[in-house]
């Protein structure tokens, strides 16, 4: 599925496809690729599915990708991913290419795994959510020992949809998930009632890859129920997870460039530092702003850049703790040029019961319409194109 707007829908038909391409480009930024509501059918991969860039949208029409027995996915990343459920059938070991859209917004691909089920009807259906798992699944409620804490950013939900295979957990983390700072003392964990008590139970850490940047964790054993699935930590004073950013704008206003964003909840957070780059690259320290320490209320920051460039501005923050541990947030993009007609602007307006949106595209020919809702989750996604007309 290759295209170059911002847009493409697919529908199946019934149909299974073979060997798949995701690759959508809007510009220079991935596009949406629209599991579309035309019909009732998911969309079926039988041989294998490549993803370079563009997001697989299966969350707006309640849709999934399935893969069969036997099929393989490659080049999931940031730039590409499935947003909403998919479905693995057969006897092989998958990483599903899982991610999620937030406020900010936030691209952010993180997969889980499992082994090889044990027949080839078995199925398992998985989705990746960047919110914080509390109070849907409370944070307060653990097994202790051994688990000190669980992610307050992310959790997956990996369910057994068909058949009776246990199968061992792989999560995996990267440099949103808040701080990974010791792999040996992470846990795998897992909400589910055992023994009548329902809270987070910890399926252990047999073995981690990768660093403290980006890396996998697999359970112990094979798990035997399924049901939500997130990072935890031994140590209170190690893999801290310590901020949940749920939004991150830069918006420029009389030559000046206003850097706002706003945690939901943080845990030994010091300060942020405000970075800028001219290349998306090499990147220049502009000020701190001083962070809320331990918090699960919403706090927000501003900062502003007087001297931005009038061209491509790319910024980002570095959280760091009490400890000297930082973690970068992921990079936003905004121009700053003196023709104020040049700068996209949206101005809300209400009429009635009536909710009025006036979009001035400003450069751009296309848009993408997000609403999120409070705590940051992605509930509403609409493609909006300029008209232009010539006499």
């Amino acid at each position: 599925f290759m295209g170059e707007g911002i847009v493409q829908n697919v529908t199946s038909n019934d149909y299974e496809f073979k060997k798949v391409v995701f690759d959508n480009k809007n510009g220079i930024i991935p596009g949406f690729i629209h599991l579309d509501n035309g019909d009732a059918y998911n969309v079926t991969i039988a041989t294998d599915a490549l993803f370079t860039y563009g997001y697989v949208d299966a969350e707006t029409h309640n849709k999934m990708l399935v893969f069969k027995d036997n099929a393989t996915v490659a080049g999931a990343s940031d730039n590409s991913f499935v947003d909403g459920n998919v479905r693995k059938i057969g006897n092989d070991a998958f990483m599903f290419p899982t991610g999620d859209i937030t406020a900010g917004p936030v691209y952010d691909y993180l997969a889980i795994g499992i082994s090889s089920p044990a027949v080839t009807t078995d199925h398992f259906t998985a989705r990746f959510n960047h919110i914080n798992p509390d109070p849907l699944y409370s944070r307060s409620l653990l097994e202790t020992p051994p688990i000190d804490h669980v992610s307050q950013i992310e959790y997956w939900i990996l369910d057994r949809t068909n058949g009776t295979s246990d199968v061992s957990v792989t999560l995996s983390w990267n440099l949103r998930s808040g701080g990974v700072t010791s792999l040996p003392d992470l846990l795998v964990c897992h909400w589910f009632n055992k023994t009548g008590t329902t809270q987070w139970w910890s399926e252990g850490n047999s073995g981690t890859s990768g660093n403290t940047s980006a890396g996998t964790i697999t359970s112990t054993a094979p798990v035997t129920s399924f049901s939500p699935f997130a990072l935890g930590s031994r140590l209170a004073t190690e893999n801290p997870l310590p901020v949940e950013l749920v939004a991150f704008n830069a918006i420029c206003s009389e030559n000046k460039m206003k850097i706002s964003w706003a945690t939901a909840s943080e845990t030994n957070n010091s300060h942020f530092v405000v970075e800028r780059s001219l290349n998306g690259i090499d990147f220049i320290a502009l000020g701190s702003v001083g962070g809320a320490g331990n918090s699960n209320s919403l706090n927000y920051y501003s900062y502003t850049d007087d001297n931005p460039s009038v061209q491509n501005n790319y910024y980002r923050l570095v959280q760091y703790d009490f400890n000297g541990t930082f973690t970068y947030s992921e990079i936003i993009t905004s121009t700053c040029s003196n023709n104020p007609e040049d700068r996209p602007s949206v101005t809300l307006e209400i009429n009635g019961g009536d909710v009025v949106l006036l979009v001035n595209f400003g450069n751009e020919s296309e848009y993408a319409f997000c609403v999120f809702d409070a705590s940051g989750k992605l509930i509403y996604k609409e493609e909006v194109v300029s008209l232009v007309v010539d006499f």
